[in-house]
């Protein structure tokens, strides 16, 4: 027993001596260009405001408690990412707390994760592919190539989640569906640093 003890320790230290951690070879990644074209505005004091089509509902979804911070693997890959945390704020879109996660742990992909809708949001992103995509096999995700609100405002390249949630490129969300399903939200203004 002892001597497997021993064995394991040394296994242990050899792999620690030669880590990236030792030598600093970090390879930095960060997010991919399409992730951030849809979540860059998801930071401290961004908020944004909605409104129903005859104007009898008025929503303003914020973050706060944003947070970024490094992400390392150290022991296989030897890459560090990015990782940001936040809370979003709003009347109709969530009876409850939405956190939000956005982080890529590896070179290849990011994912954007929002919980507190009884079910989860998780769209990715991967190098080189110029759409966002969800990994849940209930998940149903398409890219419309333009979309007007009623305002008249024309987005391209909007990405719909189940039915419920579009997302279009510089701004984050720009319609969805309230979480009592009385009423769609159309984006009215925003703001982000």
């Amino acid at each position: 027993m002892n001597k497997k003890v021993c064995f394991f320790c040394f296994i242990f230290l050899l792999f620690f001596s030669y880590s990236c951690y030792k030598y600093k070879d970090i390879t930095y990644c960060p997010l991919p260009e399409t992730g951030e074209t849809y979540f860059r505005n998801y930071t401290d004091n961004s908020f944004w405001i909605y409104q129903n089509r005859n104007q009898s509902k008025i929503d303003c979804v914020y973050v706060e408690n944003y947070k970024s911070r490094r992400i390392f693997d150290k022991t296989v890959d030897c890459v560090e990412g990015e990782r940001r945390e936040m809370i979003i704020r709003s009347k109709f879109l969530s009876s409850n707390t939405i956190s939000c996660l956005y982080e890529n742990p590896n070179c290849e992909s990011s994912y954007f994760l929002m919980q507190g809708f009884g079910y989860s949001i998780d769209l990715s992103s991967q190098n080189g592919v110029d759409t966002l995509y969800s990994n849940n096999t209930w998940s149903n995700t398409i890219t419309i190539d333009s979309l007007i609100l009623p305002s008249g405002s024309w987005f391209y390249k909007v990405v719909r989640y189940n039915e419920r949630f579009w997302f279009a490129p510089h701004i984050g969300l720009i319609q969805y569906i309230s979480h009592d399903n009385t009423d769609t939200l159309f984006l009215k203004k925003h703001y982000s640093k």
